[in-house]
């Protein structure tokens, strides 16, 4: 692909600015942890600061690591549906 590095630069905030639409979409009108973790990391990839003060992070990721010890624990899957998986 022939394309500058200045090019790939704006694609990828793109990108960046378009997953961040979609957690708002998925969770901004019930706002939770897993928002406030998306937008920091997200936030973080733009080049800021994070959304989140450090103790603030420290408890998100706390919160979703013990979502994913739940889900692994009973089966479940790691997506927005949070389904049981069979077996």
């Amino acid at each position: 692909m022939d394309a500058s590095p200045a090019a790939f630069a704006l694609a990828d905030r793109y990108t960046v600015v378009l997953a961040g639409a979609a957690a708002l979409a998925v969770w901004g009108r019930r706002p939770d942890t897993a928002l406030l973790g998306v937008l920091d990391r997200l936030d973080g990839r733009l080049g800021g600061d994070g959304v989140l003060l450090p103790a603030e992070r420290a408890h998100v990721e706390e919160h979703l690591f013990g979502e994913v010890v739940r889900r692994v624990r009973d089966n479940r899957l790691l997506d927005l549906s949070a389904r049981r998986v069979p077996g």
